[in-house]
C-alpha cells in the first residue's frame, strides 16, 4: 500500500493502519532521537511521545504527501524540549552498534565497525544544531529542502550547517588518525570514507 493511502486511512481513525505506519517509521525515529540526545531511555520516551502526538494530530495534516517532514518536525522538537527540560549534559558513552539498531554487517568486519565507531564519535562531537542536520541528511536521507522544512530554517542555513559539520567531523577524524573524511552513502550504510567530496542536491 502506498504511504499516502495508508496515511489517509490512518486519518480516518484506523488503528491497524497506524500500527503499520508506526512500524515503518519507528526504527529511523529511534535512531534519530538517539543520535541527537545520545541517551537510549530518553530517546525511547521521545519516540513514544512523538507517535502519540502524531496519532492525535494526524487529522490536521492536509497534505499526506508531506507526512515525513511533518512527523520529523514533531520528533526533533520533542528531542530538543526533553533535553532542555532535564538539563541533560551530553556525555559520550561507548555503545554497541546494535543499541541503535544498525545492521549486523557492521559487526561482521572489524575494520568496518571501527570506521563506523569513528563516524559515530565524530557525530557526537558536534553541537546539537549541527548534529541534527547530519542525522537527518545522512541517516534519514532527507534533502536539504526537507530538512529546512523540518527545522523551520532556510535551505541555505541547512547547507551552511552541513558544511560546518563536515569540517568539524573531518577535524575530529584527523585527530584520530584519518587523513580525510566523507560519509559514504546515506541511510543504513553510512560510514567513514577516505576522501572529502560535496554531495550535490
Amino acid at each position: 500500500m502506498e504511504e499516502i493511502n495508508l496515511i489517509k486511512i490512518c486519518q480516518s481513525g484506523h488503528i491497524a493502519a497506524f500500527e503499520l505506519l508506526l512500524k515503518k517509521y519507528e526504527h529511523k525515529a529511534m535512531q534519530t532521537a538517539y543520535l541527537i540526545t545520545r541517551q537510549k531511555e530518553l530517546s525511547e520516551d521521545i519516540v513514544q511521545e512523538a507517535f502519540i502526538q502524531c496519532y492525535n494530530q494526524l487529522h490536521t495534516l492536509r497534505q499526506p504527501e508531506y507526512f515525513r517532514t511533518w512527523f520529523y518536525r514533531i520528533l526533533i522538537r520533542l528531542s530538543y524540549r526533553m533535553v532542555k527540560k532535564e538539563k541533560w549534559k551530553a556525555i559520550f558513552s561507548q555503545k554497541p552498534v546494535s543499541d541503535i539498531g544498525y545492521s549486523p554487517r557492521f559487526e561482521e568486519k572489524i575494520a568496518a565497525k571501527e570506521m563506523y565507531q569513528s563516524l559515530y564519535e565524530s557525530v557526537n562531537s558536534l553541537s546539537e544544531k549541527l548534529r541534527t542536520v547530519v542525522v537527518l541528511f545522512y541517516f534519514n536521507e532527507m534533502t536539504t529542502k526537507e530538512i529546512a522544512d523540518v527545522l523551520s530554517v532556510s535551505e541555505g542555513t541547512v547547507k551552511s550547517r552541513l558544511h560546518h559539520a563536515r569540517k568539524r567531523m573531518q577535524q575530529t577524524l584527523q585527530d584520530k588518525g584519518y587523513l580525510s573524511f566523507e560519509p559514504i552513502g546515506r541511510g543504513e550504510q553510512t560510514y567513514v570514507g577516505n576522501t572529502v567530496t560535496e554531495h550535490a542536491e
